[in-house]
């Protein structure tokens, strides 16, 4: 039950409750299925190995009181409560993924959701655009300026609830897009790979018409980390740079340049939020108080964000998350020792002491971590921290090791805190560099 519950929450978040009726927002559904997935999903939130054997989950819970810490030591003590309500919906879902989500079966129902319910939504969000379905819901207007002055006006597509930014939408487009790739079985091989070709295309398309500028550096680094082990890493980067040649002279950013003067407001941005952590290196300004300081306007950095809003105490952590997470799937997909693994679901032999362990085919984990990759790199000009896509793939990908990892292996806790600390002090040293000498 807690599992069929987890997949239709899921579900939901992306296409938006709102989409069932008007009655939707009166009677909050989303609040009821959580209360419902928390009362039927307790034991395996309480006590499941897979949930409290992965090191995201204490830093998860780190980074949850960091939020309030923030508002606390700003002066605000309800803040405190009432950060943890508006994070609550982004950090349920990583929890109730990573505590039912167990099996490989489970697992392939969870990533058939995700991609099922983008497309679902890329569907929709492209009739509202050629055939005006649902009037604006869909469509948002933006315009194009040069030196302050108005020179065009474009259209782009969102989706709805959490999804309602064009940016938003192209990201997690973004993430589903090598998710489509892990159906097939080598019977079906054919028949299935072109499944996975017209699935992609379709939310390839949809990317397009958000006119994401983050979606171009999005594509571009999905394009070079699935070729890097195809081909040379030096010919992955020059064909991943003629895709973004490509895709600007295709009008992919909607006639908005991607130069340092076109991104001067971020920068501006990137500099107020330094200023803030300046001012509060240990535990930031508090959370969701970066606009207030910055004139209403968002950091267009998921980084700076939480520098300037937690400090060094959440933005590292919240970094931590990332690189652990990374660097356990990447040990999977590029092992020390090299280990052969079946496209079937069947599951290896006990290992010594009668334990088990499952191995998932290998190109299953790599969609994982591609679409983790591809988050990481659109967050660079997003302001998403706590975004539901965030913790939705974080969820993924913690539940994907879980299941994978064998139960007499242990972790190099020394070696991701090494690459954490040197991760954020090169993004912080970078960002300061680059608003220096804007």
């Amino acid at each position: 039950m807690g599992f069929a519950l987890t997949i239709l929450y899921v579900v939901l978040t992306i296409i938006s409750p709102t989409q069932l009726g008007p009655w939707a927002g009166e009677y909050r559904p989303m609040v009821a299925l959580t209360t419902v997935i928390v009362v039927v999903s307790l034991p395996e939130l309480l006590g499941h190995r897979n949930l409290w054997s992965s090191t995201q989950t204490f830093l998860l819970v780190g980074f949850t009181m960091a939020i309030a810490v923030s508002r606390a030591t700003n002066g605000w003590l309800g803040g405190a409560v009432q950060s943890w309500l508006a994070f609550l919906p982004a950090v349920s879902l990583f929890f109730f993924i990573v505590a039912n989500v167990t099996t490989i079966r489970r697992l392939r129902i969870l990533m058939g959701a995700i991609v099922s319910s983008c497309l679902f939504v890329a569907v929709e969000a492209m009739c509202g655009y050629y055939a005006g379905f649902l009037g604006t819901t869909f469509i948002q207007e933006r315009g194009v300026f040069v030196h302050d002055e108005f020179v065009s006006q474009f259209l782009q597509i969102r989706g709805m609830g959490v999804l309602n930014d064009p940016n938003d939408l192209a990201q997690i487009l973004i993430v589903a897009m090598p998710l489509a790739f892990i159906f097939w079985r080598r019977h079906q091989l054919k028949t299935q790979l072109a499944l996975a070709l017209a699935t992609s295309a379709v939310l390839l398309w949809a990317i397009y018409l958000t006119h994401s500028r983050g979606a171009i550096v999005g594509l571009a680094v999905l394009t070079l980390m699935a070729l890097r082990n195809k081909l040379s890493t030096t010919l992955s980067i020059i064909l991943a740079g003629a895709i973004v040649v490509a895709m600007l002279a295709l009008n992919f950013s909607g006639g908005r340049g991607i130069s340092i003067n076109d991104g001067e407001d971020r920068l501006e941005a990137w500099s107020s939020g330094l200023q803030m952590f300046k001012s509060a290196p240990v535990f930031g300004v508090g959370y969701g108080a970066f606009s207030e300081h910055n004139n209403y306007l968002t950091a267009h950095n998921s980084l700076v964000l939480c520098l300037a809003e937690l400090g060094l105490v959440g933005s590292t952590i919240w970094v931590a998350l990332l690189v652990t997470t990374a660097l356990e799937l990447g040990s999977i997909v590029h092992p020390h020792t090299a280990e052969e693994t079946s496209d079937d679901e069947s599951q290896t032999p006990p290992a010594p002491g009668g334990r088990r362990r499952s191995l998932l085919p290998t190109h299953w984990v790599m969609a994982v971590y591609l679409g983790l990759i591809s988050l990481i790199a659109t967050s660079w000009f997003l302001s998403r921290s706590y975004s539901t896509t965030t913790f939705l793939v974080l969820g993924l990908a913690t539940a994907t090791i879980a299941i994978h990892r064998s139960d007499d292996r242990t972790q190099d806790h020394r070696r991701w805190i090494l690459f954490t600390m040197a991760t954020e002090a090169a993004g912080i040293l970078f960002i300061y560099v680059v608003v220096r000498l804007r």
